[in-house]
């Protein structure tokens, strides 16, 4: 072989080895979701959104991984689409399954651990239109070698503000979307030496092409055949006529080389652009730690810094230096940043671009001219401000699994079991009724599949060399029969260990056991789900959502293991004794799990007496009866700032997408305030208000001092008073009408105030909810009452105390009682679940898509948090 052969080799084995140790995982799904409407998808919408209401979450393919790769390097890249507010951000590991065309915040899955190990990633306004580079290697690699499964990832705010987007999938505008970059472990081996020629064998005709089959698991690499004789050299042929030479083409102009945002340590040459200050550059000659300016003649301006464009002047938007707006019919550009500052030439925040001209006479209309061309659509707009939160939607009917059917097992509707192969689910209460000959009592879920086509017969392995057949011996002549064979104890006790008898049994029997079974028994689970895994040679995984025994199976003989909770149980608390030990006769019912409900946490107050409390996507608004008389809380209790918002005591307190409104009950009025704690409005309603409630598009406030409802805009114009004709106070909206408490029931109101009837319960009543179906009011005596739409009682039932503050989560009913400082969480049939001892007496309640919190009276005032999932 000659040099230059050797040289070309040793090339290609080098760069085959570099390009197969550098994958990219591509994004195959990505969503948003949204706490102002529970149940709106986004998974069609070309930006992911990352703002204090929202999370982003993506899903990546690793099928293009090489089988057993080892990753060294895993890096997260995202191209920022726009920044509407600076903040900063984290890259959260997902730990359940979910799809980009169902998820909402209803049902998004929880945040797992941070994938960056908790070093979040600082957005401002330079970061726009810049790619984002992430390291996430630890978790790309517990997905690669199978201790995570790869449900995704999540971005999150880690700060209170920041409101930002990101390039998805479906952007056709940039086209950036995101992906994984990985670079696995290890080069590529040595080339084995080159065999010897073997002969060329003569070519046989072309056949037809055949249809291109699927691609099949590529197999070992075989050994290197030996290389044939070299063939006899063919005569060469004549040579034909040299063409004329084409004339040469024009050279064409020099391309720009894009080396994105300008770096003080890069060394640049002629015709490299950058970024920087905003505006686009190119190179004028080779320079490095020269920044780019227009007095710089190493640099030319390519595009200026643009501005953003948005619209009308609105006194609610924060404006940042550079956004540009219209006002008074002229156009103006922001110095500073600023809010509720009208341009307007003394202005400094502000600089005048363009002002509105006089208007000049009117000339002779010309005659009509040719219809033009149709302009390209221009860009995408910002996205417009997040909607109101609509009502609960209706909670859909569970089932209950029970496993294989019993004809001693009382069944009821909704039960579902598995029998002959199949899954049957009950529709009346039934006994002994077996599943595939009652269709009266069960009907089928799920009918056992057909047995499935046999697979191609493999190719036959290669076969080996026959020995040399030896010589024939004579026939011997017949021997006796000998006496019936046995069966052995081994061949039994090697039978019985494949089938289900227990280790215990095999050792009566005097087998020896070389597998026992490993579980133990979980107690107190109410109703979720338990995680369990057991690491023995990499970890396995168990979902438990029953009380009673569990196994992992059986297990080698004398093999350490160690059972540990992997995730708990919503609402409830699990701990594990007997986690470790080795497979052996106790192995069985060595591991303990016990589960409690999670106690509730309460924290300490900065103020006295809270009287209401709303949640705003991100963080909590509570009135209080001092000065301040509002205050901002985290979802942890932390005291964000206290605002004084009016002169009297505020007596409740509702949230409309935007800001937050407050009842003042001594001076009759409600008053608007923006997220940051600005008064954006005081407006005048009925005596003594006591109740506000937001109905998606307007608010109703419930005036105790004459029995009326007053229904205002959310720029407070008053739409209409209404007289319910009692002297109710709490209400609620059903998605269509407002559900007002009366003393002794709740009376319906249609959206234009009319009376649509009343329901006399003959108990006093106080409180009231909606599970997104019927109305639940509760009263005197710990009496609660279902209502269904048509003002009929479908339920009532006992409770443990009078609840005088009710919410609904999406499951079940909670109620709190300012009579004992109690709360208690039912079921929609009615069952009592968990009662659970608050701060103090409450004075609010609500539900924030995760958690129940209340907020309880008291100097220092306390809040309370239920963990429910």
């Amino acid at each position: 072989m000659s040099l230059r052969t050797l040289v070309r080799t040793a090339l290609c084995v080098i760069l085959l080895s570099l390009v197969a140790f550098a994958q990219s995982a591509p994004v195959v799904g990505d969503t948003f979701d949204n706490s102002s409407n529970h149940n709106q998808t986004n998974g069609s919408q070309s930006t992911l959104a990352v703002m204090s209401i929202s999370n982003s979450y993506l899903q990546f393919s690793l099928a293009g991984l090489p089988i057993g790769a080892s990753v060294n390097k895993a890096t997260l890249v995202l191209y920022v689409d726009t920044v509407q507010t600076a903040g900063s951000f984290d890259v959260y590991q997902i730990n359940s399954s979910w799809s980009e065309s169902t998820l909402d915040w209803s049902n998004a899955p929880p945040l797992g651990a941070s994938a960056t190990g908790g070093h979040p990633i600082s957005i401002t306004s330079a970061s726009l239109d810049q790619f984002l580079v992430i390291d996430i290697t630890p978790l790309v690699q517990a997905w690669v070698n199978g201790s995570i499964a790869n449900h995704g990832v999540a971005l999150s705010l880690t700060t209170s503000a920041g409101s930002f987007s990101f390039d998805s999938k479906e952007n056709q505008l940039t086209s950036h979307p995101a992906e994984i970059d990985i670079v696995l472990n290890g080069p590529a081996g040595p080339q084995g030496p080159e065999g010897p020629a073997g002969p060329t064998g003569p070519q046989g005709p072309a056949g037809a092409t055949g249809a291109s089959g699927p691609a099949g698991p590529q197999g070992a690499t075989g050994a290197t055949g030996a290389t044939g004789a070299q063939g006899p050299v063919g005569a060469t042929g004549a040579q034909g006529p040299t063409g004329p030479q084409g004339a040469t083409g024009a050279t064409g102009p020099a391309g720009i080389y894009n080396l994105g945002t300008w770096v003080s340590t890069t060394m640049y040459q002629i015709d490299d652009s950058v970024s920087y200050a905003g505006a686009s550059w190119i190179a004028l000659s080779a320079n490095v730690n020269s920044p780019p300016s227009e007095t710089n003649p190493a640099w030319q301006l390519l595009a200026a810094k643009g501005m953003n464009n948005l619209g009308s002047w609105n006194p609610e938007i924060q404006y940042n230096p550079d956004d540009a707006v219209t006002s008074g019919g002229s156009y103006w550009i922001a110095l500073a940043a600023n809010v509720d500052s009208e341009p307007s030439i003394t202005n400094p925040n502000w600089q005048l671009v363009a002002s509105i001209g006089n208007t000049g006479p009117a000339g002779p209309q010309g005659p009509a001219g040719p219809a033009g061309q149709t302009g390209s659509q221009g860009p995408a707009g910002p996205s417009g401000p997040a909607g109101a939160q609509g009502p609960p939607g209706a909670t859909g009917q569970g089932f209950n699994f029970r496993q294989a059917w019993n004809s001693s097992t009382q069944y009821n509707p909704y039960d579902v079991v598995t029998y002959n192969n199949s899954t049957y689910v009950a529709i009346v209460a039934n006994q002994g009724a077996e599943p595939d000959n009652n269709p009266s009592d069960w009907s089928v879920m799920a009918a056992q599949g057909a047995a499935g086509p046999a697979g191609s017969q493999g190719p036959a392995g290669a076969q080996g060399p026959s020995g040399p057949q030896g010589p024939q011996g004579p026939i011997g002549p017949q021997g006796p029969q000998g006496p019936p064979g046995t069966v052995t104890l081994a061949s039994i006790c090697a039978a019985l260990e494949t089938g289900t008898i227990s280790g215990q049994t095999l050792q009566l029997l005097g087998c020896t056991v070389t597998a026992w079974p490993v579980g133990g028994t979980v107690s107190g689970l109410n109703g979720g789900t338990l995680g369990l895994s057991i690491n023995v040679n990499g970890v396995s995984p168990l979902s438990i959502t029953t009380n009673g025994a569990f196994s992992f199976g059986n297990i080698t003989a004398g093999t350490n293991y160690t059972i540990s909770i992997s995730s708990q149980p919503a609402g409830q608390t699990c701990s594990i004794s007997g986690a470790s030990g080795t497979s052996g006769p106790s192995s069985a019912n060595a591991t303990s799990v016990s589960c409690a409900s999670t106690p509730p946490t309460n924290y300490t107050l900065t103020f006295a007496n809270p009287t209401a409390i709303t949640f705003d996507g991100t963080n909590l608004w509570v009135p209080a009866a001092g000065s301040p008389d509002l205050y901002k809380l985290s979802n942890m209790g932390v005291d964000l700032g206290g605002f004084e918002v009016g002169s009297a005591e505020p007596t409740a307190i509702a949230f409309d997408g935007t800001n937050t409104w407050t009842c003042f009950f001594d001076n009759n009025t409600v008053v608007k305030v923006s997220p940051t704690g600005a008064v954006l409005g005081t407006f005048s309603v009925g005596p003594q208000p006591e109740w506000v409630t937001f109905d998606g598009t307007n608010l109703w406030v419930s005036n105790y001092g004459n029995q009326t409802v007053t229904k205002l805009s959310t720029s407070g114009v008053v739409l209409g008073t209404f007289a319910v004709g009692t002297s109710g106070v709490q209400s609620v909206f059903d998605g269509t009408n407002l559900w007002i408490v009366n003393p002794s029931g709740a009376t319906e109101m249609s959206p234009t105030g009319v009376i649509l009837g009343s329901l006399n319960l003959g108990v006093p009543t106080n409180s009231i909810t909606f599970d997104g179906t019927n109305i639940w009011v509760a009263g005197g005596g710990g009496v609660v009452n279902k209502i269904s739409p048509a003002r009929q009682v479908v339920g009532t039932y006992t409770v443990p105390f009078n609840f005088t503050y009710m919410t609904f989560d999406g499951v079940n009913v909670w109620g709190a009682s300012a009579g004992n400082s109690s709360a208690a969480d039912v079921s929609l049939s009615g069952a009592i679940l968990n009662t659970y001892t608050l701060g103090g007496s409450p004075t609010g309640m609500l539900f924030d898509g995760h958690n129940i919190w209340t907020t309880n009276a008291g100097s220092p005032g306390t809040l309370t948090e239920i963990f429910v999932r």
